[in-house]
């Protein structure tokens, strides 16, 4: 169950007791108002601590995509004859490029990766979305930019006063600097989106016993790639866990489908 769904039952029912106290000034229903726009404001801050236990309490389990998930929700269980498995997505956040390293510096990268992975004692699933960056709406701002600093330039030069020559040369640069950046950005190959994740499952006797499991494999790939490699590790979890259930049987059709539905 998520916190932001009962976030908004929350507020949606104080608001229609505080219209019902309003129309019958009935004090028994401000007060049921008070306490349901008191409650949303509690689980709106402080609910990734005080929804598990009262799911725990009900029995109430999360659903996303026909998978349980943890009261956490940050894992999915999957139950396999009388044993159960949990698995975790982890987002890897890798900050550098391999295209703007040496060659040495890329091919030394290559072979720590190729350690960190023979590290792992888990299995794991490494995946790559990748996508084409639109970068029309930069190119426009960039021409756009040039062509005022251009047209300023020009009227400089044609005013022939020798005090705009300060102010002339400064012109001149941020031309050159506005042509460098779309030289750069309109030549070589086209930069890249990528969405870089891994999947690591574990199997227990118990819904705990799996989870507990999960949560030493998921710090030990955090540990190997970040040691190493100084890649970031992010466990995801509610809404962005949901997101990467159905990617193996299908990925996001447009550019901007995966920018609006992914994290």
């Amino acid at each position: 169950m998520e916190n932001r769904a009962i976030t908004i039952g929350c507020i949606g029912a104080g608001a229609l007791s505080l219209l019902y106290a309003a129309l019958s000034s009935s004090p028994y229903a401000a007060i049921i108002s008070s306490f349901f726009f008191f409650a949303s404001l509690l689980i709106w801050k402080y609910g990734y601590i005080l929804i598990p236990p009262i799911c725990s309490l009900f029995g109430i389990r999360a659903q996303a995509h026909g998978f349980e998930l943890s009261l956490q929700q940050d894992a999915i269980i999957s139950q396999e004859g009388s044993d159960f498995v949990a698995s975790a997505y982890l987002e890897l956040q890798m900050p550098h490029s391999l295209s703007d390293k040496p060659p040495e510096e890329a091919a030394a990268y290559c072979k720590s990766f190729e350690a960190a992975l023979c590290s792992l004692k888990a299995p794991c699933q490494f995946s790559l979305l990748l996508s084409n960056l639109d970068l029309s709406g930069e190119l426009e701002s960039i021409k756009a930019r040039r062509s005022m600093a251009e047209s300023k330039l020009a009227s400089l030069l044609s005013s022939k006063d020798p005090l705009n020559s300060a102010q002339s040369a400064l012109l001149k640069r941020e031309i050159a600097m506005w042509n460098r950046l779309f030289s750069k950005l309109t030549s070589g190959s086209m930069p890249m989106e990528v969405l870089f994740y891994a999947l690591t499952s574990a199997r227990g006797a118990s819904r705990q016993e799996a989870l507990t499991r999960l949560s030493s494999q998921a710090l030990e790939i955090s540990a190997a790639l970040s040691s190493s490699l100084n890649v970031g590790a992010r466990r995801l979890s509610a809404e962005q866990l949901a997101l990467c259930i159905p990617l193996s049987r299908r990925i996001p059709p447009t550019k901007d489908a995966m920018r609006d539905s992914l994290w």
